[in-house]
């Protein structure tokens, strides 16, 4: 059996034991009186079918999934093509730098000038 049937079978395996503990769990504690429910009812066995079918698809999927995620070791990366690679750098290299920057003075404006006002010209505002 090649490797990766072998990896899903066991962990969409383990999940289904797992979900069936869950659902034992749940029935043994009749949580919301769940077990009185089925064991009243007039074919029990369907209810149960069902609870056990998609506890052990909801458990499976996730413990499959779960083992594919942390199955990737680290140093793992994909192969990257010349081109995707000249653009990564490309990208990398248009950053903004996080160096600190001074801040921008603030503008004030004077009534019928065009140029930035000097300190003496503020001084002349607030005299006049």
């Amino acid at each position: 059996m090649p490797h990766l049937f072998r990896f899903l079978f066991v962990h969409v395996a383990l999940g289904a034991l797992v979900g069936w503990l869950f659902l034992a769990i749940l029935l043994g504690f009749d949580t919301g009186g769940l077990w009185t429910l089925i064991s009243h009812s007039s074919t029990p066995l369907l209810p149960l079918a069902l609870l056990a079918a998609f506890f052990a698809l909801t458990f499976g999927g996730a413990v499959t999934a779960s083992g594919v995620l942390l199955s990737a070791e680290e140093g793992d990366e994909p192969p990257i093509g010349p081109k995707r690679r000249r653009r990564r750098r490309r990208r990398l290299m248009a950053l903004p730098s996080l160096s600190p920057r001074p801040a921008p003075r603030p503008a004030v404006a004077v009534a019928g000038a065009r140029r930035r006002p000097r300190i003496h010209d503020m001084d002349e505002l607030h005299r006049g």
